[in-house]
């Protein structure tokens, strides 16, 4: 949210600080983390607001060329693109990029500026990871109508590494 309850950071050096914690996580997690260049300036209500402190033309061109080059299946957004002003408005706006990438990746007449080489790609799926946080509190995402939703069993436990999902999340 753009604070720092640990030290006197803020804005770009604060971004630094978090793109760090990223890598670092994902040495726990064996996640690989890609980044764009758009600036974790801090706090935001509105995608405008993002907007304003991004090119979101230069970062839609770096989603669709990693979509081009990573080549998923499907892509998870972790926050819906339809509801400006209920979470924070860089989230919001990253995935309203995400949904306009989504399709010109498969659109051979959008010309990728980062690398024009690299072929179009179109993944299958376009998903949003539903919370119950976006309900507003667990008895109302109990109530909540979720025939058109898919859920997938995040609790699964590796023998190998002797944890689960959420062990692994809470380490990294």
């Amino acid at each position: 949210g753009g604070q720092n309850l640990i030290s006197e950071e803020l804005g770009k050096a604060l971004g630094i600080i978090r793109t760090y914690e990223l890598y670092n996580a994902r040495k726990i997690d064996g996640g690989k983390q890609y980044f764009s260049t758009a600036d974790d300036f801090g706090y935001s209500k509105l995608p405008t607001e993002a907007f304003e402190k991004w090119n979101d033309a230069d970062m839609l061109d770096q989603l669709v060329y990693a979509i081009r080059v990573l080549q998923p299946d499907i892509i998870v957004n972790r926050f819906d693109h339809r509801t400006e002003g209920n979470t924070h408005g860089h989230h919001t706006a990253s995935a309203q990029l995400s949904k306009i990438a989504f399709k010109l990746a498969g659109d051979k007449n959008y010309k990728d500026l980062l690398n024009e080489s690299v072929k179009t790609w179109h993944p299958a799926r376009l998903f949003f990871n539903v919370s119950w946080f976006f309900f507003g509190s667990k008895q109302a995402f109990e109530k909540a109508d979720k025939s058109k939703y898919i859920p997938l069993n995040i609790g699964v436990f590796y023998n190998q590494l002797g944890k689960n999902n959420q062990e692994i999340a809470s380490l990294s």
